[in-house]
C-alpha cells in the first residue's frame, strides 16, 4: 500500500518476488537489471539455474546488450550445449571463440551480441549450420551477387526456396532473367533446389 508514495508506481506482490529472486542472484546481477542488460525475466529464469552456470550468464551478460527475449534464447542454448556436451559451464565460456567475442574492443554490444548469438547458434545446432554455410557457399558459387536473392526453406527444412529480384527497367529485368536462365544450367542450382548434397 506505501508503494505509490515511495516509488511513484503500485508494486504488486509478484513484482517484489521477481526481485527479490534476482537480489539473490551473486552481485552483479543487479546492476545488470540497472543497465537493463539483464531482464527482470530472464533474471527471474537465471536465479533457478546452477551457481556455475549463473555466473557465466552473467559474465556473458555483462559484455553484451540484448533484448529479454535473445537474453533466454542465449541462456537456454548455453545450458543445453553443456547439459548435452557434459560441459562444465566454466569450460564453455573459456573457449577461444567465446572470449575473442567477448574482449573484442572493436565491436560495440549490440555487435558483440549478434556475434555470441550466432557462435552460439552454432554450437547448439552444428547440422543447422553446416547446412547454411554450404547453402550460402553454393548460391555464392552461382554469382547472383545482390541482384537476385534466394531464400532457403525455413531451418533448412523442406523444400520450398523464394526467389526473387527487382528491377528498375526492362534491361535489368533481362539481366536478372539471364542470370537465372544461366543458372539453370549448371549442377550446383540442380543440387540446390533437389536438396542433394
Amino acid at each position: 500500500q506505501l508503494s505509490q508514495g515511495i516509488f511513484n508506481a503500485n508494486l504488486n506482490k509478484g513484482f517484489i518476488k521477481d526481485m527479490l529472486l534476482i537480489a539473490s542472484l551473486p552481485d552483479p546481477a543487479m546492476n545488470l537489471v540497472l543497465n537493463e542488460q539483464l531482464s527482470v525475466r530472464a533474471g527471474v529464469r537465471l536465479a533457478g539455474y546452477d551457481s556455475e552456470i549463473i555466473s557465466i550468464i552473467l559474465r556473458i551478460f555483462s559484455c553484451i546488450k540484448a533484448s529479454q527475449g535473445k537474453q533466454l534464447e542465449i541462456m537456454q542454448n548455453i545450458k543445453e550445449i553443456c547439459s548435452r556436451d557434459k560441459l562444465r559451464p566454466e569450460d564453455f565460456i573459456n573457449q577461444e571463440a567465446c572470449i575473442k567475442i567477448l574482449e573484442d574492443k572493436s565491436l560495440n554490444m549490440a555487435a558483440r551480441t549478434t556475434a555470441l548469438r550466432a557462435w552460439i547458434a552454432e554450437q547448439r545446432f552444428p547440422c543447422l549450420s553446416k547446412a547454411r554455410a554450404e547453402f550460402d557457399n553454393n548460391i555464392k558459387s552461382l554469382k547472383f551477387g545482390s541482384r537476385i536473392s534466394v531464400k532457403p526453406p525455413e531451418n533448412y527444412e523442406g523444400r520450398t526456396y523464394k526467389i526473387s529480384f527487382q528491377a528498375q527497367n526492362y534491361q535489368q529485368f533481362k539481366d536478372n532473367v539471364g542470370l537465372l536462365g544461366t543458372a539453370l544450367k549448371t549442377e550446383t542450382l540442380k543440387r540446390i533446389l533437389n536438396n542433394e548434397n
